[in-house]
């Protein structure tokens, strides 16, 4: 069974392997910038947040990072007590858990860590020795996640019980519950999102919804992988620009960090080769790579952040 954040483990420590050590540095101390004094990866206003962490964590993680876990941990149990937790915050919460107790596990074990990649280190140590603990301590947060559990037996990030699935939501809960081992309604809850494929190939988010948009098609490809949908994989080709990266969706001029990795990602594990897009997307990568750093989404958005760090390096490592 396809294992996607193993795959991405996988693709990031490809990224580092191809970087040299002054670049790695670089980017330890730019991501070290980005985690708050008091735990925590901080969004764009410099405020802590569990959707930044799960980004910082993976990539701290993955390079090695030099963190306190007490804080870490004490902010997950502050954010968790004094705010009112959505799908998307309870979903990055508990992978946001499980991401520094493997960073935990890892610098304890260091000789283990240095026998084993760290996607192997993850998927066969961490995952088999932390999950039933992540799962035992915050069943709170996988309840708020199951209230979101659409009436065709996948997710939807804006409704509670809604009556039809979202991507986002599906793929958020899908790739969650493979790291924590939850299997059951998995075959249903990936066929809630096939009526949000099109004709063409493309996917929307939400029934209701017209306009094909590349990392939901993406997603939609990477959880329909079985059936192999020519028609997405071509309308997700078609988003490349020679001037390398992809876009957004159909009609759009200027590629993104976010687009290029999650289509490089879903065509990859689709068994496409990656050689038509390598020269132009290092070209590309590079281009967005700042000062600081950090990696910034496109030439339209310049501001450098850790999410679209990590995109930046994954998709290094994919190509």
């Amino acid at each position: 069974m396809l294992e996607v954040n193993n795959s991405i483990l996988e693709a990031l420590e490809q990224s580092r392997n191809k970087l040299s050590d002054e670049a790695i540095n670089h980017i330890k101390k730019y991501l070290l910038t980005q985690l708050h004094s008091d735990g925590g990866f901080v969004d764009r206003a410099g405020n802590q947040d569990p959707y930044y962490s799960v980004f910082g964590y993976t990539l701290a993680f993955v390079f090695d990072l030099d963190i306190s876990i007490e804080k870490q941990l004490s902010f997950l149990k502050k954010w968790t007590v004094n705010n009112e937790i959505d799908f998307v915050h309870a979903a990055s919460l508990l992978r946001f858990y499980l991401l520094v107790l493997a960073i935990q596990f890892k610098s304890k074990d260091g000789l283990l860590a240095k026998k084993l990649s760290r996607s192997e280190f993850f998927k066969n140590q961490v995952r088999n020795k932390l999950v039933k603990k992540v799962i035992r301590e915050n069943e709170d947060l996988l309840r708020i996640i199951e209230l979101y559990r659409s009436k065709d037996n996948g997710f939807n990030h804006d409704s509670k019980n809604a009556d039809k699935a979202s991507v986002y939501a599906t793929f958020l809960a899908w790739t969650l519950y493979q790291d924590l081992g939850i299997t059951n309604n998995e075959v249903s809850m990936l066929e809630s999102i096939i009526d949000l494929r099109k004709p063409e190939g493309y996917f929307v988010n939400e029934s209701g919804s017209r306009a094909g948009v590349t990392t939901t098609t993406a997603a939609g490809l990477l959880m329909t992988l079985d059936q192999k949908d020519q028609n997405t994989i071509l309308w997700l080709k078609n988003m490349w620009i020679k001037h390398g990266g992809f876009t957004a969706t159909d009609g759009i001029a200027i590629a993104d960090l976010l687009s290029t990795s999650t289509t490089l990602l879903a065509l990859k594990l689709a068994g496409e080769s990656m050689s038509p897009y390598s020269d132009k997307c290092t070209e590309f990568i590079n281009l967005h790579w700042d000062n600081s750093g950090g990696f910034f989404g496109s030439v339209a958005d310049t501001r450098p952040d850790c999410e679209y760090t990590y995109y930046a390096l994954l998709a290094l490592g994919l190509i």
